[in-house]
């Protein structure tokens, strides 16, 4: 996700700033990539950060992972830039599987 997200804002974006911050809690991990650059195009993004239609591989790429993930990805445009947000629920720790098959 991080990859894809600084891939991005290096060739759509204009900007030459970009953040990246990663919190966890007790529940989830939770990765920002924020740039001030043009952002996305209105069409490409929900006022609710859902991504539609036209946005070439990348970004449905990312939405398909976080979705056999069970994640979320949200996006805001026009802070200025781009806001990209992944976020993972933490599953606790199983029992340890003690029986491989080799």
């Amino acid at each position: 996700m991080l990859q894809e997200s600084l891939g991005n804002v290096h060739r759509h974006s204009g900007s030459s700033v970009v953040s990246v911050r990663l919190v966890r809690d007790e529940e989830q991990v939770c990765l920002e990539i924020r740039d001030e650059g043009r952002g996305l195009p209105a069409n490409l993004v929900t006022a609710a950060g859902t991504l539609v239609g036209g946005a070439g591989v990348g970004l449905p790429g990312m939405r398909e992972r976080m979705q056999q993930l069970g994640g979320r990805l949200e996006l805001a445009s026009g802070l200025p830039g781009t806001l990209v947000r992944v976020t993972l629920p933490i599953k606790p720790p199983g029992p340890p599987d003690l029986h491989h098959t080799f």
